[in-house]
C-alpha cells in the first residue's frame, strides 16, 4: 500500500504544510539498503540527474511510497561528519537546515546544521532533492575532512618543514601551509 500526498491517514508527526501543501516524510526500511558514504556529492544538477540515473531509486522494489517519489538524495549523515547516497521518499526541509538521512528512523530529515551563514544560502523551504544547490551544506563535511587530514599529516610530520598546498573545492580555493 502507497501512501501519498491524497491520503488522510498518516501519523501525525510525519505531516507538514508548505504554503497549505501537504508533505509527507515516510519512513522507509527501504532506504536502509540503498545508503552508502560517499566522499563527494554532485555539484551540479547535471551531475545529480547522472547520479540518480545510476542509482534508478524509482525502480527499486519497496512498498513505502509510489516509486515517484522514491528519490535519489546525496545528503548529510545523522552525525553531520559524513556523506551519503540513498534512495528516500522525498519531502521538504525548512528554517535554513541542511538535508540529513537518519538511518534509525529510516527517512529524510532536516539537519541541525544550519546554512544561513553561506555564500549561498538554503532558502526557508526547499525539496530534499534539490541539496546539491546548496553546497555550503556539503562544504561543513568537506572542511571536517581537511581539518582532520591537516591535523594528521602534521603530527606526521613534526620537525619537516613543507610548502604549502592548494585544494579547491566548491569553487573556493584554501591554501593549508604546514
Amino acid at each position: 500500500m502507497y501512501l501519498n500526498e491524497n491520503e488522510k491517514e498518516v501519523d501525525y508527526k510525519h505531516k507538514v504544510y508548505v504554503n497549505n501543501t501537504k508533505t509527507i516524510t515516510v519512513p522507509c526500511p527501504a532506504s536502509l539498503h540503498t545508503a552508502n558514504d560517499v566522499q563527494r556529492c554532485p555539484r551540479n544538477e547535471l551531475e545529480w540527474n547522472a547520479h540518480a540515473a545510476r542509482l534508478n531509486c524509482s525502480s527499486i522494489n519497496q512498498t513505502c511510497v509510489n516509486p515517484s517519489i522514491f528519490e535519489y538524495h546525496c545528503v548529510l549523515n545523522k552525525e553531520g561528519n559524513g556523506l551519503l547516497e540513498v534512495c528516500a521518499p522525498s519531502t521538504h526541509i525548512f528554517e535554513q537546515k541542511c538535508t540529513e538521512f537518519n538511518s534509525l528512523g529510516k527517512l529524510i530529515q532536516a539537519s541541525v546544521i544550519n546554512c544561513s551563514d553561506a555564500l549561498v544560502t538554503c532558502p526557508n523551504a526547499y525539496r530534499s532533492t534539490e541539496m546539491y544547490k546548496y553546497q555550503a551544506c556539503y562544504d561543513v563535511v568537506y572542511q571536517s575532512t581537511r581539518n582532520e587530514e591537516a591535523h594528521c599529516s602534521s603530527r606526521s610530520t613534526e620537525g619537516k618543514s613543507h610548502l604549502g598546498i592548494a585544494v579547491g573545492l566548491s569553487r573556493r580555493w584554501d591554501v593549508y601551509i604546514w
